[in-house]
């Protein structure tokens, strides 16, 4: 235990923690995976960009900015979804590259400035994810920082999503309805930029949405706001459930049914 504590508190020394993760990768690892610390957390899937963008209402962007690096949680890169950050060190197809660049340019992890080649960094709604590259890189700094008491890490390219997931919840049911009633119904969301705001390295995007079901069979098409999804549920639902749908008497919502 004794030794333990010693060699931990060699770690907080920068020169000495980065000639471990050069030199002694494997040993230093091994020693960093005993430990209950937030380097053994699983590197998570950034969601598919398909299942959530249709739903962005509001959409920020920075050319430089730092990030909290221990607010990183995930990946869009599927290469190391699921490993651990302390993992990366090992099993990271360029470590052995990135980790000589860290034994001879050192300063690159700590000046704060521009971050050549650039890394961009994703945050959707509470979590944040390096976009696609920049993981190696990622990993060695939140070793660093873990260590030396740091957070911040940058500039980086930022990006920042609201996510109406509230939304994209009343969508998925609307749908699962509608194709209960009948496979000729269609539903989609149209999202629309109302508002951008610019500026030097940093833009700001809002966006509406409207909602259209469609029935292929009848050519008759619905377009609804928002507000509106809720009253078009209920209804719908009454449609579905009555025996006499034929002879019930159509208004707006049920006439595209």
């Amino acid at each position: 235990m004794q030794g333990k504590i010693e060699y931990v508190g060699k770690l907080h020394n920068r020169d000495y923690l980065i000639r471990e993760m050069t030199e002694n990768t494997r040993q230093f690892v091994a020693f960093v995976k005993e430990l209950d610390c937030v380097l053994n957390r699983k590197i998570e899937p950034m969601p598919d960009q398909d299942s959530w963008q249709p739903y962005t209402e509001v959409h920020c962007w920075k050319d430089r900015a730092k990030v909290d690096l221990f607010e990183v949680e995930g990946t869009g890169h599927p290469d190391y979804q699921g490993l651990t950050w302390i993992d990366m060190l090992l099993k990271g197809k360029r470590m052995p590259h990135n980790l000589m660049m860290l034994r001879t340019n050192p300063d690159y992890y700590f000046t704060g400035q521009v971050l050549e080649p650039g890394i961009t960094y994703v945050r959707i709604n509470d979590k944040l994810y390096v976009h696609y590259d920049g993981n190696h890189r990622t990993a060695i700094a939140k070793v660093l920082f873990y260590f030396l008491g740091k957070t911040d890490f940058g500039l980086v390219t930022y990006h920042k999503y609201f996510v109406r997931l509230d939304l994209k919840e009343k969508v998925e049911q609307i749908r699962k309805l509608l194709e209960s009633i009948s496979v000729a119904l269609h539903f989609s969301v149209q999202r629309k930029i109302t508002a951008r705001l610019d500026a030097p390295g940093w833009m700001k995007e809002i966006a509406e949405f409207s909602f259209t079901v469609e029935n292929k069979r009848t050519a008759k098409k619905l377009v609804l706001k928002e507000e509106e999804l809720v009253p078009f549920f209920y209804e719908a639902v009454r449609f579905k459930q009555s025996r006499w749908r034929r002879f019930l008497p159509r208004n707006h919502y049920t006439e595209v049914l």
